[in-house]
């Protein structure tokens, strides 16, 4: 199981700071865009509005870091 790092895509500083990160990040983190890929939000534990509201990173082992 991966880390799971949840950000906005459509937010530019976000979408400039995640072209870096997926350049310098190991294969343990996932990187989901909540915008494009909503489906896959169905299983998150967090609503939308709380994911946009701010950065969220799921942990292997479930746990939540904001």
């Amino acid at each position: 199981m991966k880390d799971t790092l949840y950000f906005d895509g459509r937010c530019p500083l976000c979408a400039k700071e995640i072209t870096l990160l997926r350049r310098l990040k190991e294969s343990s983190l996932e990187l989901v865009d909540i915008h494009s890929r909503e489906h896959e939000l169905m299983s998150c534990t967090k609503s939308k509005l709380e994911l946009l509201s701010v950065l969220h990173l799921k942990t292997s082992k479930g746990d939540w870091l904001y």
